[in-house]
């Protein structure tokens, strides 16, 4: 990420899509991606802490059928909810 918040990415899941991709407004190097596709283990909910260099898999993943995410304050800091197609939303 450079001085102006403009990161480039370099797709390394192969077959993988990204649904969503937001970011932490109160830390932007907290980036999180849910990704779907394949219908493999790959699926699911993706967090990176350093500004999208590197994402890692959040246990739990995403429930199936996510495919938009959002982020909104709580209590105990951010929440991420999860939308399908249905417009059902979710907290996940």
């Amino acid at each position: 990420m450079d001085e102006n918040h403009r990161v480039t990415f370099t797709q390394t899941a192969v077959g993988q899509t990204c649904q969503s991709l937001v970011a932490d407004p109160g830390n932007f190097a907290n980036l999180y991606a849910s990704l779907a596709g394949s219908g493999s283990a790959k699926d699911g909910l993706y967090k990176s802490t350093n500004g999208g260099v590197t994402f890692t898999q959040l246990a739990g993943g995403a429930p199936t059928g996510v495919s938009r995410i959002a982020l909104g304050p709580s209590a105990d800091g951010m929440t991420i909810y999860g939308g399908g197609k249905e417009g059902d939303t979710t907290k996940i």
